[in-house]
């Protein structure tokens, strides 16, 4: 947000100077500039109000959640399996076929799905870490290419040179890193055909010009194609997503070889009041 302060200020002047205002009054300001100038923190805020750490507890929660789920149940279930090894009767029968016959099953099925919201949070938390970056590089790029005006210099970022968003490919870098399910990276991974280039269908940041106005015309250019870019991302990530799950669901089988084992325990039969009857 510092700089995109520093962007006002130093076009206020730059305009100034340009429109030959600054030699009659340094108090000139003019409406439809002064209106515009303080859109321009808004559109930087629009880019950095979410933050990578919010996701942090999530990603923490589900970790904390996998680690139960892998570590030590597995003991205590057999360790319960001892205990009820004399339990006889339909009440026994029951809860050995619906909980402890499916249970190592259902719970690795529901540490597939954990690992997948994972996977999922990381690419949200890559895309926003990326984002906040870039619209930093933009904002960079826009105030050199002002001040460079003043020193009579064609900017760095000039016409036709053009900055690359890092938030493009964030999806396919957390598909790429080696962490979470398999089946989550192999179908995130086959979103983007081998030897192109993700996020090639966008020209990235092209900020410069020979005045303050063109200067952040195309500093709006490069806005609007980074939210192009983080769109694409998080539809990339949601197109992930939805091929995941099906394919999750077919994956699913019981104890029993028996397709999509639900990834809860089915409620002992006797334990459901219609199920007694007079």
């Amino acid at each position: 947000m510092d700089v995109a302060y520093a962007i006002v200020e130093a076009a206020r002047f730059r305009l100034k100077v340009e429109t030959g205002a600054w030699a009659f009054s340094a108090d000139f300001q003019d409406p439809f500039w002064e209106a515009y100038f303080r859109k321009i923190p808004t559109m930087f805020g629009y880019f950095i109000d979410r933050r990578p750490e919010d996701v942090d507890p999530l990603i923490d929660g589900l970790q904390r959640l996998n680690f139960q789920l892998s570590s030590g149940l597995m003991g205590k279930v057999d360790a319960l399996e001892v205990d009820l090894k004399d339990w006889r009767g339909a009440g026994a029968d029951a809860f050995k076929d619906n909980f402890l016959a499916p249970f190592d099953v259902i719970r690795d099925n529901q540490l597939q799905v954990i690992q997948v919201m994972i996977l999922a949070l990381r690419g949200v938390r890559e895309i926003i870490t990326r984002t906040r970056n870039d619209i930093l590089t933009l904002g960079t790029q826009t105030l050199d290419a002002i001040k460079a005006l003043g020193e009579g210099e064609q900017p760095l970022f000039g016409k036709g040179a053009a900055t690359g968003f890092t938030v493009v490919g964030a999806v396919l870098a957390i598909a790429g890193s080696g962490g979470g399910a398999a089946l989550a990276l192999t179908v995130l991974g086959s979103l983007f055909s081998v030897g192109t280039t993700a996020g090639s269908e966008f020209g990235g940041s092209t900020v410069g010009g020979d005045n303050v106005t063109e200067i952040l015309g195309t500093m709006n250019d490069s806005a609007q194609t980074l939210l192009d870019c983080i769109q694409a991302e998080e539809e990339r990530l949601g197109k992930g997503l939805r091929n995941i799950l099906p394919t999750l669901e077919h994956g699913l089988t019981d104890a029993k070889g028996f397709a999509l084992v639900p990834l809860l325990n089915r409620r002992n039969e006797m334990a459901d009041p219609g199920a007694f009857h007079t």
